[in-house]
């Protein structure tokens, strides 16, 4: 059973989240281990470091994206966040998927943020928009590009991804409709995922080799969770439609890439609130996330430890205080 709290103050309240995570293992920044060739060789990288994110992006695939997990602490301490990213095409025109090392590299990465790679009559455009200071997230934009004399039918676009959190075990997969994201989870550390610009039309959620075979097959599996229970080396995939492309039309798509959210489950009580003497106040929990289900939300109004109500669902009405001040008031919630 997995709990989070998070405590907050009515009338110029102060939010404050407790994180009863398990104590994180200090690790050093490591090598990329080989588990077996799953992305091609890159031919020369984009290269950028921030306070908590250090990334190496290649025109064709990607290796060795690290995150400093706790800088509070564990100063300097980065630890592995992927593994392999690499993406990949198909059309109805070429009659099958092209992985992104089938793509010529016209104008490498060098010591610039954009490349560009050719398959056939289609220019690919790959750009990366870097971290920078504190920020746990970076993109890169994809330009697709018909370049030829006849229509390109029924492009599809497919990003996938490996994360290995700090290593190849204690993860899990799985996909947030609300946000059309997919998500990475290691319990001991954190999570990472990633969502497009553009509403995906299909995900996959799989054991690592089977995830760039599903994406070599052009076929996601849709799942909602992998594995259903318990934790293996999983792998990540989105897929996008760009429709059919005309001669000299273009199609883009920006995605996000997301490191160290809150790992399992998370407690959100909503925003602040100012209300009147005496008068009721509506807590909404609905902000609260688990890769399970949710079945409990506990509140504390007089912050002291002990919880006053339990309710299944994230609201709740409270009569509200008969003193002016300020109230802290505590949030658990519980999933499955």
């Amino acid at each position: 059973m997995n709990y989070r709290k998070l405590f907050y103050t009515v009338l110029l309240i102060t939010v404050m989240v407790v994180s009863l995570l398990p104590a994180m293992p200090a690790l050093a920044m490591h090598d990329v281990v080989q588990k077996g060739t799953r992305v091609a060789e890159v031919h020369e990288t984009f290269s950028h470091n921030s306070d908590l994110l250090q990334i190496v992006v290649g025109e064709q695939s990607s290796s060795g994206w690290n995150y400093q997990y706790d800088p509070v602490g564990h100063p300097g301490t980065f630890i592995r966040s992927v593994y392999g990213e690499h993406y990949a095409v198909a059309t109805n025109t070429w009659g099958s998927v092209k992985q992104s090392t089938a793509f010529t590299i016209d104008t490498p990465f060098g010591s610039g943020d954009t490349a560009t790679l050719h398959y056939n009559q289609l220019s690919l455009t790959r750009q990366v928009t870097p971290p920078e200071g504190s920020a746990r997230s970076f993109s890169i934009t994809f330009v697709l590009t018909n370049t030829g004399n006849s229509t390109l039918e029924n492009v599809r676009f497919f990003q996938g991804v490996d994360y290995d959190i700090s290593d190849a075990g204690n993860d899990y997969g799985w996909y947030s409709n609300s946000t059309d994201t997919v998500w990475q989870n290691d319990d001991n550390y954190f999570k990472n995922g990633f969502r497009g610009n553009r509403t995906s039309s299909h995900h996959d959620l799989n054991a690592y080799g089977s995830m760039w075979s599903d994406m070599s097959n052009g076929n996601l599996n849709d799942a909602e969770k992998y594995p259903a229970s318990g934790t293996a080396d999983c792998g990540v995939a989105l897929q996008w439609d760009a429709g059919n492309l005309t001669p000299l039309a273009s199609w883009d798509l920006t995605i996000t890439f997301y490191f160290g959210e809150a790992a399992g489950i998370e407690a959100n009580a909503g925003p602040d609130q100012t209300v009147g003497r005496g008068q009721p106040v509506t807590f909404n929990a609905s902000g609260s996330s688990s890769v399970g289900t949710i079945t409990s939300y506990e509140w504390d109004f007089d912050n002291n430890g002990t919880y006053d109500v339990n309710v299944g669902t994230p609201l709740y009405t409270y009569a509200g205080w008969a003193v002016l001040g300020q109230y802290t008031v505590g949030l658990r919630v519980t999933d499955n």
